[in-house]
């Protein structure tokens, strides 16, 4: 059943298949062939076969000037795209290409163009119903997440404050505040997690739950508070760093790397030299694993059992909610070209998250 909005994005998108004209539609907010695909691991979870577009295209991790789709003439991979008529890409930017998600956090790529010109490149189709929060048996708690719904909205359409230079001071409506004269960490942590100590045994518990943060800094040192609540021991695992021997490491940066310089390096994506962990604390996985099983970059997990070699978890989110797996150690290599030489760290690709950052949860 579709509403108004939906029936209009539906014509328009079906009838650029059926005339062969293509087209780039941004949804904001069939028999032929149809591919589905989404950027991140966490949102191919959602689809049927769990495809993310790097693995259906073959799109290489590290994107350079002379970077090329593998896929070879001739092989079944080709003749499924020749035949699509129809791709929906989630959370990314011809063939027809449906981009989902909210037009304000991802844009398509537009050499040299301009504001004007980027949102020239996209038709956009608005689904201004809330389908989510649409329900009949709608109670208090849905009638707030409504509210505060609708006020981000208004904030992201620029509705609030005055536009100077691209830059607006919004007022935050006191009813989305916590009230208590002397905020603190500690104040947030116990709206967010009320009786937690009692709660760690439950894996429905931190599956509601989780505090946002814009940076990562924030993010560390909200998880170190909260872990030092948690009264129980802790078992520390330490990673193993190495440069790495191949072309582009100077000979020289081989032997004045030392590795506690190694150790002491963070990035993006990568697990931190030294892990702590406890027993029932929520965690995140940081590389896909093993898709069909729900284990990628992103999925939530919670600690069970800290063994020596392998951390048994419990998958908090996605189709195997509940199942026990067991996490081993891999070697990752950071992809940042910032870093001024490549090394390999092997650990646990693991991270506490009582807090993520807003980016990794709109994944």
């Amino acid at each position: 059943m579709t509403n108004q909005d939906q029936k209009v994005a539906y014509d328009e998108i079906m009838g650029a298949v059926h005339d062969c004209v293509g087209g780039f539609f941004f949804v904001y907010g069939y028999g032929q062939v149809l591919l589905n695909v989404a950027s991140s691991g966490m949102s191919s979870l959602l689809l049927p076969n769990r495809r993310t577009a790097h693995s259906r295209f073959k799109v290489p991790l590290s994107i350079g000037e002379d970077s090329i789709c593998d896929i070879n003439p001739g092989s079944s991979l080709a003749s499924l795209i020749s035949f699509s008529k129809l791709i929906i890409w989630d959370e990314a930017p011809i063939l027809i290409v449906v981009l989902g998600e909210d037009f304000r956090q991802i844009l398509p790529v537009v050499p040299f163009g301009s504001s004007e010109d980027i949102i020239r490149a996209c038709k956009v189709l608005e689904l201004r119903q809330n389908m989510r929060l649409s329900r009949d048996y709608l109670n208090c708690h849905d009638k707030e997440t409504m509210d505060f719904a609708a006020w981000l909205l208004q904030v992201g359409d620029g509705l609030f404050g005055n536009n100077i230079a691209g830059e607006s001071k919004i007022q935050t409506p006191h009813e989305f505040l916590l009230t208590s004269e002397k905020s603190s960490i500690g104040d947030l942590v116990d709206f967010a997690f009320p009786n937690m100590l009692n709660s760690l045994s439950n894996y429905d518990f931190f599956k509601k739950r989780c505090i946002l943060s814009p940076t990562l800094d924030v993010v560390s040192e909200v998880n170190t508070y909260v872990m030092s609540l948690i009264p129980s021991e802790h078992k520390e695992y330490l990673s193993s760093d190495y440069v790495c021997t191949e072309e582009g490491n100077m000979e020289a940066e081989l032997y004045t790397m030392s590795p506690e310089m190694l150790n002491s390096i963070n990035f993006l994506g990568i697990p931190q030299h030294k892990l702590e962990l406890k027993f029932g604390v929520p965690i995140m996985l940081l590389r896909n694993i093993d898709q069909s099983n729900g284990l990628c970059n992103g999925t939530e997990l919670q600690v069970w059992r800290l063994g020596d070699h392998v951390v048994e978890c419990l998958i908090l989110i996605g189709r195997n909610v509940g199942h026990v797996v067991l996490i081993p150690r891999m070697n990752l290599v950071p992809n940042n070209e910032k870093l001024a030489v490549k090394f390999t760290r092997r650990q646990f690709p693991l991270m506490l998250s009582f807090v993520m950052t807003i980016n990794k949860s709109q994944e």
